[in-house]
């Protein structure tokens, strides 16, 4: 967020003024996302009340369900390299397994 909108409270933590302006996060750029997919916790103090929420961020170029397909395939991926660098650091060793 760009520095111009935060405030910063006497405790030192940076905060918003209330107002129904939009303030953009941050700038779309080919080699950069300003912001993961996920889900995020948004705090508001206002007149010694706290408020929470949760934001969710969403991507841009794929529906939910395809981003979760994704998702599920890379960790599948991920779960199998981590077997297979296993097995060979068991076979390194001289040790066998039991299967």
């Amino acid at each position: 967020m760009p520095e111009q909108y935060v405030l910063i409270d006497e405790e030192g933590l940076p905060y918003l003024q209330p107002s129904s302006k939009k303030y953009p996060l941050y700038s779309y750029d080919n080699e950069f996302y300003g912001i993961r997919v996920g889900k995020y916790e948004l705090h508001i103090k206002y007149e010694d009340r706290d408020y929470f929420s949760l934001v969710e961020v969403v991507p841009q170029h794929l529906t939910i369900n395809e981003w979760d397909l994704l998702k599920d395939d890379l960790e599948r991926e991920l779960k199998g390299l981590a077997q297979d660098l296993i097995r060979k650091n068991i076979g390194l060793d001289g040790t066998k397994s039991g299967n």
